[in-house]
């Protein structure tokens, strides 16, 4: 009787209480997102700290980057729509900026590009070409410079581009844009800037 008490009683203990953003959850109504994407959305709004009247601004910019993410980019002007904000172009690209330069998770990008492009490879292969990967991805940030505002997959993308040449697999880019559902000119962008930078 006294166990099932504190069982009960107990529930959710140690737990700390979830912080919510009000202008987030709103935004993520009115879009009707997915489960995962809505979770991604709010770690991404956790990490980007601000206050006040930037708060708004930083709940558009996090939707629209997990949107993204989870392929399927979700335009900006009409997140803004949805939650009723008005902001100049220069203020959403600068939060949209800073969110994407501040806080990467490289790991989480190059797991997402190898399971979209190394699906049919066997798991040794995919583990070598991760492993490659990721030496080339330190090699790619220490031009971080050139590189402030773009879009993480892309780099990622890239890092497996370089990977597959140096372990003999050469998987055309192509191929990698269209599993990650991106364009070719834009792996190649990336590509020009760290070469001519």
């Amino acid at each position: 009787m006294e166990e099932e008490f504190l069982g009960t009683g107990f529930e959710g203990y140690g737990k700390l209480p979830e912080v919510r953003n009000r202008a987030l959850d709103e935004i993520i109504k009115e879009l009707g997102l997915p489960e995962e994407v809505e979770r991604l959305a709010n770690e991404l709004f956790r990490r980007y700290r601000v206050s006040g009247n930037r708060m708004r601004l930083a709940a558009v910019a996090s939707v629209a980057l997990a949107s993204r993410i989870y392929g399927f980019a979700i335009p900006v002007r009409r997140i803004m729509e949805e939650a009723g904000i008005r902001a100049s172009r220069r203020a959403l690209l600068r939060s949209l900026s800073n969110m994407k330069s501040g806080g990467v998770q490289w790991d989480s990008y190059l797991n997402y590009v190898l399971m979209k492009v190394g699906r049919e490879l066997p798991p040794l292969v995919r583990e070598r070409l991760m492993i490659n990967a990721k030496r080339e991805m330190v090699k790619i940030l220490r031009r971080r410079e050139l590189l402030l505002g773009r879009n993480p997959i892309h780099i990622a993308a890239l890092a497996v581009y370089f990977a597959s040449r140096r372990i003999g697999l050469r998987i055309p880019m192509k191929e990698i844009a269209l599993s990650l559902g991106v364009s070719v000119s834009s792996i190649n962008r990336v590509k020009r800037l760290i070469r001519d930078g």
